[in-house]
């Protein structure tokens, strides 16, 4: 189990309009149950803007910097766990850069406006593990060094 927040700062009418939104926040977890007793920091900045009043855009990048105890709870492979899994073992003893993200997300209104009812969103994240964690076997061997994740749903505005 992991506790934490964050803190940010926004500015609207920053670029492109007046209802554009350029934000900038850092959040930070901390594992208090144990599993790797250590932290994750992970700074981000979002822009967000409507297109038209049917169509709105959101563009971030986000990088996450983890503590010893992730990396080796996460990313490391033991003389056990080369035993078992056949991996070869990989010692992560340090903090570091472990992944970096850019992302969009649009949502498109099915009612005509983005201000009043039903629309559709769908977006994509394109992930990519950087430094030790690149190079652990978990991903170098076995894994994939870049991450895609996408979405699609349903918005309702009121």
């Amino acid at each position: 189990m992991s506790l934490g927040g964050y803190v940010g700062v926004a500015r609207t009418g920053v670029i492109t309009s007046d209802y554009d939104t350029l934000t900038a926040r850092v959040a930070y977890v901390h594992d208090v149950s144990g599993t790797y007793d250590s932290y994750v920091i992970t700074p981000q900045v979002n822009y967000t803007t409507p297109l038209s009043v049917r169509t709105l855009v959101s563009l971030g990048v986000s990088a996450d910097y983890a503590g010893k105890g992730f990396g080796r709870t996460y990313a490391a492979v033991t003389p056990i766990g080369t035993l078992a899994s056949g991996l070869r073992t990989y010692d992560v003893n340090d903090s570091g850069f472990r992944r970096v993200n850019a992302s969009l997300f649009v949502v498109q209104s099915l009612s005509g406006d983005l201000r009043h009812g039903f629309g559709i969103g769908a977006g994509v994240l394109y992930g990519r593990m950087v430094g030790k964690y690149k190079d652990s076997p978990i991903v170098a061997d076995v894994g994939d060094a870049d991450q895609w994740l996408g979405a699609l749903g349903l918005t309702y505005t009121f």
